[in-house]
Formats: C-alpha cells, sequence, structure tokens
C-alpha cells in the first residue's frame, strides 16, 4: 500500500473541507444542462494542483472523503465529485448504466475547467477514480470521447482503481498519463482485461496489479459482499475487502 500511495502521488505531481454546491455541467444524452455535487479540501498553500475524487457505484462515501484529506495533506486540492444525487440517483452497483460511465467523464473534465478558474487552484487538475468512477476515468483519458462531446479536454492526468476495462476501449487511444491500479482476485472487475488495455495504451509501466487483492483493496476495514453487475452480465455477490 505505501508503494500505491507514492506511485498514486508521483503522477499526479507530474484541512479545509468547504461545500462547494453545484458545478455546471451538461447531461449528453440530451444536452440539458444539469449540476453535480461537490465537497473541496484546500491545500495549506495555495494555489495548488487539484486533484478530483470520482466515487464508485454506491456514489460518495467516508472512502472517498478520507482519500481527499489524503491528497490535502499531501499538499494538493480535493475535489470530490457526486454525479449521482444530482441526477436522483442513490447506486448504480446493479444498474452501471444508471449514470453512464462516459457521462461521468464529461463531468469530470467540466469541472477540471471550472476549476482551472479558480485562485486557488493551479492549471493542473488530475483525477482519481474508484471502481465506477475509475471506469469514468478510463473514457475521460481518451483522444475521443472529450473530443466528440466537448471538443476539448481539461484533465492533466489520472489514477483508476479497479476500473472496468472494456474492449470498447480498444477502439480509442490515450490522450493524457494515467495509471491502472488492480487486484488481482477481483471478482468484479477483472484485472486481466485492464492488464490488456494497459499494454494496448502503451502504458505498461503504469499498470500496478497487487497479489491476493479484491475489489476495494484500498478501502479501510472492508470485508463484505455486494450486490453488482459485472462482466458476465447478471447482478451476483462481488467481494469488498481491503487489502492489510
Amino acid at each position: 500500500m505505501r508503494f500505491l500511495i507514492t506511485a498514486t502521488a508521483a503522477l499526479m505531481l507530474s484541512a479545509c473541507v468547504t461545500t462547494g454546491g453545484g458545478v455546471d455541467t451538461v447531461n449528453i444524452h440530451n444536452k440539458s444542462a444539469t449540476q453535480v455535487g461537490t465537497q473541496i479540501f484546500k491545500a495549506e498553500k495555495l494555489p495548488a494542483p487539484t486533484v478530483l475524487v470520482m466515487h464508485g457505484c454506491g456514489g460518495v462515501d467516508q472512502h472517498h472523503l478520507d482519500w481527499a484529506k489524503q491528497l490535502q495533506a499531501w499538499g494538493f486540492n480535493a475535489v470530490v465529485i457526486d454525479s449521482f444525487r444530482p441526477r436522483s440517483v442513490s447506486s448504480a452497483c446493479t444498474k452501471a448504466m444508471s449514470v453512464t460511465p462516459l457521462q461521468r467523464a464529461i463531468d469530470a473534465h467540466l469541472v477540471a475547467k471550472w476549476v482551472q478558474g479558480q485562485e486557488w487552484s493551479e492549471k493542473k487538475v488530475g483525477a482519481i477514480g474508484f471502481s465506477h468512477g475509475g471506469w469514468a476515468l478510463l473514457h475521460a483519458a481518451t483522444k475521443q470521447d472529450p473530443q466528440r462531446e466537448l471538443g476539448a479536454s481539461y484533465l492533466t492526468s489520472a489514477v483508476a482503481f479497479y476500473p472496468y476495462c472494456g474492449s470498447t476501449f480498444g477502439f480509442f487511444s490515450r490522450a493524457i498519463p494515467l495509471q491502472i491500479h488492480m487486484g488481482q482476485d477481483d471478482n468484479w472487475t477483472p484485472a486481466t482485461i485492464c492488464k490488456d488495455l494497459a499494454r494496448n495504451w502503451g502504458m505498461s509501466d503504469n499498470y500496478f496489479e497487487y497479489a491476493n487483492a479484491h475489489h476495494g483493496f484500498d478501502r479501510l476495514n472492508t470485508d463484505l459482499f455486494v450486490d453488482g453487475t459485472g462482466t458476465s452480465g447478471p447482478v451476483a455477490k462481488r467481494i469488498l475487502r481491503s487489502d492489510p
């Protein structure tokens, strides 16, 4: 875990918290205006680079706030984005497309654009995402998706923890520095397809796989089963377990 933390901080470099309220974004299916929720953790010394925190399929929880506090302690601003509650969605674990990963990728880029205009932030805006949020960041990291939907890209780096690396990403190319962190024993988002994607995207050196680790390995004091959809399609029990 110590190596994981060091590697994550290194990529982002290439406790005051405020509720930021809503940040404008757009619903890609009909181009209507909407907002996402934000919680902002400002670094002690400002301006500072900023990292967006993208929650998993269960929405924002203490795990994401803990990561924001850690990023803050490292000298970053952290902005936790809530893509679900403003859209009246509480969970996407059994319905992964309730808010699509592509939609959340666009949310991330538009929040990054907003952050770049804030006096407390430097222009560099990275993002860290978990599971469904990591999946969103794979879309956000491509050359194709941000350009097609927005005509521009605002994120400068991304770190994805146990994302779903579906086969469609093989048709895309990577635009920004990216890390992927996977558990070898993950029964929700298999590591093998992410390893293949990392190779195809020319980033094998930034792919990290942890032996005996499950989905949610970076969480604290967690050992439970969660109903969720996976690559096999149907809802099944997925293991969410800390890696001591």
